[in-house]
């Protein structure tokens, strides 16, 4: 064995001997079994599941087309407390959605929870050409 191989497999002892002294730290004590992947596969699969059990449910996903000078569809219905993800396809050049009475915005995904009863009109964020103004929609949450 060279020399250079006499220091690698020492350093590799050395930190494999760490290794198993940090498991011991974590465990309170060096597993009695050969195989100490037993006792760490148990901890990821009880974290995924306390995530699934407290998972909240996905956002309802609206799809619009934004196109010179308007939207398709027009209209969002919601329901207050809903959580909502829409997607703007841009289907020409950027336009993009922008509700100024819930200070939201954005050029390809607006993401929000419905938390207010009203309607609220949406307008293009980027201008687009001489019909520009007349681009917008409506969210109706109730």
């Amino acid at each position: 064995m060279t020399k250079n191989q006499k220091i690698i497999s020492a350093v590799v002892g050395i930190i494999f001997i760490g290794g198993i002294a940090f498991l011991s730290l974590l465990k309170g004590n060096i597993p009695k079994t050969a195989n100490t992947n037993l006792a760490l596969e148990k901890k990821p699969v009880e974290v995924q599941q306390e995530v699934q059990k407290g998972k909240e449910q996905p956002p309802r996903e609206v799809s619009i087309k934004a196109f010179r000078f308007g939207y398709e569809p027009n209209v969002i219905n919601a329901t207050k407390g809903e959580k909502i993800k829409i997607n703007i396809e841009n289907t020409d050049v950027l336009h993009g959605m922008r509700i100024p009475d819930l200070g939201i915005s954005g050029n390809e995904v607006l993401e929000f929870t419905a938390d207010q009863v009203g309607e609220f009109s949406w307008y293009c964020t980027n201008m687009c050409g001489e019909g520009h103004r007349a681009m917008q929609g409506k969210l109706i949450v109730k």
